[in-house]
């Protein structure tokens, strides 16, 4: 009988030892979509700064321009602004990890307190049964096919207490490879969130450097010539585009609904903000000098929402000096919207958009250290005046 309660010692003692099945990885699709796409704007960013680089090593013999600096704190900017999205993404995507990681070790747990107690049942029967248990069933058969019989029921039992004690182990190795995953995980948003503290910093540092030249540019009548003089530069050359644009598109003429030109004092604004730059001539509060306004300045917040004030096809989509990330839409029968000095483009060249369709995120590129939304009507190449266009509040 010594034998036998040893015999089955044993075999709950070798099911115990076995079994090992670790869970798949959880991975959210969302947040690595995203993930994904920020690394590739984050390189197509970096391979155009470097180019630009090449660029200003050939300017560098002359004086370099204040836009070309403003442009130049733009670009890094925008690189440390997408690095920062990324680890954003990042730092999201590994909180959820956890939380799902947390949930598997609690349904871990709930099932481990399950399996302990029927495993403690099975126990107790076997303490009981020590004096003969199964063998003493067997040997009370009275014959062979009655031995069978019974020999068959017990083989089911003992693989039910085999595959009870197998889950049981299987839940134990689980929920230990989880907590091994549950630490590592948290070292990981640890040095997500020291990362994103150290690129905010870096963020800061590099709008500082850009408040101090527009800063300096505002106080002093030299620099602040220069710099009408490099805007008229910048303007002539968007004027230029445009036209060129609009010769071009005369040899392809777009198809769209509906007519821009009868949508005068009814078009919805690109983003909600008050105006704080007019349109036309404006005289500078200090220097008694004037600049004359192509169009105007809408007061907005960083990553504000542009929305595209008519249907139209975008014809331009890129950085533009003086205008920092500027976005131009044809409306068709030589109308054009222009919207400049965005953080973040959501729109490329050649796609077509509807009436408020989200072409951008407002920023502070360009010559705007506010964050304000530049945005132009043309006709025929000619500035218009916006608010003759958008409806009144």
């Amino acid at each position: 009988m010594k034998t036998i309660k040893i015999f089955f010692i044993l075999i709950f003692t070798f099911f115990l030892l076995n079994i090992y099945s670790p869970l798949p990885l959880f991975a959210e699709q969302n947040f690595s979509e995203k993930i994904e796409n920020e690394k590739k704007e984050l390189d197509k960013l970096k391979v155009q700064i470097e180019e630009r680089r090449k660029k200003s090593k050939e300017a560098a013999k002359k004086e370099r321009s204040i836009l070309w600096n403003i442009e130049e704190i733009d670009y890094k900017l925008g690189i440390m602004k997408k690095e920062l999205r990324l680890l954003d993404w990042q730092l999201k995507k590994k909180e959820g990890d956890i939380s799902v990681i947390n949930a598997e070790i609690n349904g871990f747990k709930k099932e481990i307190d399950k399996k302990s107690r029927l495993l403690k049942d099975r126990l107790r029967v076997v303490y009981k049964n020590r004096t003969g248990g199964y063998l003493q069933v067997l040997f009370a058969s009275k014959d062979y096919s009655t031995l069978m019989r019974r020999y068959k029921y017990i083989r089911l039992i003992v693989d039910r207490e085999a595959e009870l004690i197998n889950s049981y182990k299987e839940s134990l190795n689980k929920i230990n490879t989880k907590k091994i995953e549950l630490e590592k995980g948290k070292e990981e948003i640890l040095y997500y969130k020291n990362n994103l503290t150290d690129k905010e910093e870096e963020i800061r540092a590099e709008r500082e450097k850009k408040i101090a030249i527009l800063k300096e540019v505002r106080t002093e009548k030299e620099l602040y010539d220069k710099l009408v003089r490099e805007l008229e530069e910048s303007a002539s050359q968007l004027s230029k585009m445009i036209d060129q644009l609009s010769a071009a598109k005369d040899k392809e003429p777009l198809s769209l609904s509906g007519r821009f030109k009868e949508e005068m004092g009814r078009l919805r604004w690109p983003i909600n903000g008050n105006i704080v730059g007019y349109f036309g001539k404006q005289k500078h509060p200090k220097f008694n000098t004037y600049i004359v306004r192509k169009g105007i300045d809408i007061m907005a917040k960083e990553g504000d929402k542009i929305k595209a004030v008519f249907s139209g096809k975008v014809v331009y989509a890129d950085w533009f000096k003086g205008y920092g990330m500027l976005i131009i839409l044809d409306h068709n029968e030589g109308y054009y919207t222009v919207y400049g000095n965005a953080s973040r483009l959501l729109v490329s060249s050649g796609d077509y958009v509807t009436k408020d369709h989200i072409v951008a995120e407002a920023g502070d590129t360009g010559i705007s250290r506010e964050g304000n939304l530049y945005f132009e009507i043309r006709y025929k190449g000619e500035p218009q005046d916006p608010m003759k266009w958008l409806t009144k509040r």
